[in-house]
């Protein structure tokens, strides 16, 4: 009878992530009726608090995509009004034959 099977109950986890053969982790967080900057320097304070207590070999990364999303469209935008201004700068030069700045005074050109 001891070569019998013997069962017992235990618990796994039910989705297993890996990355470079490593056991991954994934933590997701809800954001509701916080600005998007104040959980990310939660998270940033919480992660700096738990480095030291890891285990060599170990690693915490943080995905910041939404985050970046949000900061990546007003750097666009800010681009753009600056090449927009270059753009209309130039028409002008071309156009009436001016090459100083629009905001001098008539004075200085003459």
């Amino acid at each position: 009878m001891e070569t019998w099977p013997r069962f017992t109950r235990a618990s796994t986890p039910t989705n297993t992530n890996q990355a470079n053969i490593q056991p991954v982790y994934e933590v997701y967080a809800a954001a509701q009726d916080r600005d998007l900057g104040s959980i990310s320097r939660d998270i940033d304070k919480i992660v700096a608090d738990l480095r030291p207590q890891l285990a060599a070999g170990n690693s915490i990364e943080v995905n910041r995509s939404d985050r970046e999303h949000e900061h990546t469209p007003f750097t666009n935008l800010a681009v753009g009004l600056l090449f927009a201004a270059v753009f209309v700068y130039l028409l002008m030069v071309v156009n009436y034959r001016i090459s100083a700045p629009p905001w001098w005074s008539s004075s200085l050109c003459q």
